[in-house]
């Protein structure tokens, strides 16, 4: 898993475990270039980084430097970082924004091991948190990503993985 590649080992073709795929190589070309389109309508991330998680590698955009505690988006379904477009440039002028490519949505994340329960979704996210060394964040999320800051917000903070 390299920083500078933009999608962190996709699936591709029915895998045999119950993780998130894409079905066919041109399913994933399509995807990759919508994706990328979406990315250029963002202001230019300051930095790019991939982390890995128990569950697959999670690709972090950083944008803005403006100091403070971090906020951290969470997408929704089939969602990912491009859907903050309209959002990113009032949040980052306050603060620097981490957006979050969710493990099992369409994304430059990959998930390679099954999501079963409210746990196993806390502990990825938490797992990016430690990876990307943000002590103390805020989040904000759009449909799962709410139910996913809610869960992470509830998860007893020193059991986050270090």
């Amino acid at each position: 898993m390299a920083d500078n590649e933009l999608f962190l080992e996709p699936n591709i073709g029915k895998p045999t475990e119950k993780v998130g795929y894409f079905a066919t190589k041109a399913g994933f070309d399509r995807f990759a270039a919508a994706y990328t389109d979406g990315l250029a309508a963002l202001p230019e991330p300051a930095e790019q980084r991939a982390v890995s998680t128990s569950f697959g590698p999670v690709r972090a955009y950083r944008f803005g430097d403006a100091g403070g505690t971090p906020l951290v988006l969470l997408s929704g379904r089939q969602a990912s970082t491009p859907m903050w477009a309209a959002n990113l440039p009032g949040l980052m002028a306050d603060r620097t924004v981490w957006s979050i490519d969710s493990i099992g949505e369409p994304g430059a994340s990959s998930q390679h091991k099954q999501l079963v329960t409210p746990v196993d979704q806390t502990t990825w996210v938490a797992e990016v948190l430690a990876g990307l060394e943000l002590p103390r964040v805020h989040l904000l999320g759009v449909s799962i990503g709410g139910w996913l800051a809610v869960r992470v917000a509830m998860h007893p903070r020193n059991a986050w993985p270090r």
